[in-house]
């Protein structure tokens, strides 16, 4: 044996043997091919699962030379190693060419049937690899899609209150106390409208929101927009001389006796509201 080596998962060899076996190999004297194997061997300190002892060539017929008292030609057999047990496997089946099988059918049959498996279950990662891969683009897809939607209404929803507020119309605190209460930085923003907002910037005015010209000192008790002016500046310094609101803000007071005089006098909250520079 002068070389030995692994293709895959098969075992292979090459051999040089004199000119007569050649001959009795091409004519078909030696159609068979049979190793042994050591299993488990024992060398130093260590333990070799397998070792390749001896290779033979079979004949079908005694060969016309006394030599050989088989029907066999064995090479490099080894009796100085230890191990578990001995293991021969022979092919049945006749050979041809000049490198014979080294193995029965069953042995081939199985180790291709392992390597078909092999091929398969690495495919099969594979697959799994690309659907884990593809499973988790469309997950953070997902997210990133969701999350631009949040910010994004959470902007429209916001930028309700952005003039109002410019304009003085409603105090800045309205759109924080909107946030709070409608959880406006969570993703419950998708639950509310600006309809939603609208309503709730309308129902907080600033009572010291700024006038048009026109309406600014006057003094026509017919306004509807001073005559309710008046009529919540006197509930105001009234509810302020209550000691039960002495730690209520100035603006709260407003907001409130703002509501109480529009729920007694419809007139005057429809007046109001349709008034020059007030919310609408």
């Amino acid at each position: 044996m002068t070389r030995i080596y692994r293709e895959g998962r098969k075992l292979l060899a090459d051999f040089n043997v004199p000119e007569k076996v050649a001959n009795w190999i091409r004519d078909g004297m030696l159609k068979f091919v049979s190793v042994e194997l050591l299993r488990d061997v024992k060398a130093d300190t260590r333990e070799i699962p397998w070792v390749l002892d001896a290779v033979a060539l079979l004949g079908a017929d005694q060969p016309a030379v006394g030599i050989l008292k088989s029907l066999s030609l064995t090479m490099a057999r080894s009796t100085a190693l230890q191990c578990r047990e001995r293991v021969a496997f022979s092919r049945d089946n006749p050979t041809t060419g000049d490198k014979p099988p080294m193995a029965d059918p069953t042995v081939s049959e199985l180790m291709a049937r392992l390597d078909k498996l092999e091929i398969e279950k690495k495919a099969l990662e594979t697959k799994v690899a690309e659907g884990e891969s593809f499973q988790r683009k469309y997950t953070e897809l997902q997210t990133q899609t969701h999350d631009e939607k949040v910010q994004a209404h959470r902007k429209a929803v916001l930028a309700v209150f952005e003039a109002p507020i410019k304009e003085k119309k409603i105090l800045p605190w309205v759109r924080e106390k909107f946030s709070s209460i409608y959880r406006v930085e969570t993703d419950d923003v998708l639950k509310v409208t600006t309809a939603d907002a609208e309503q709730f910037a309308r129902s907080n005015p600033n009572p010291d929101a700024p006038r048009a010209p026109a309406t600014i000192g006057a003094t026509d008790p017919n306004d509807p927009a001073e005559k309710a002016l008046m009529s919540v500046r006197t509930a105001v310094r009234s509810a302020a001389s209550d000691p039960m609101n002495k730690d209520k803000p100035r603006d709260v007071l407003l907001v409130e006796a703002f509501k109480a005089q529009f729920r007694s006098d419809p007139d005057v909250a429809k007046g109001w509201q349709s008034a020059p520079g007030t919310v609408q």
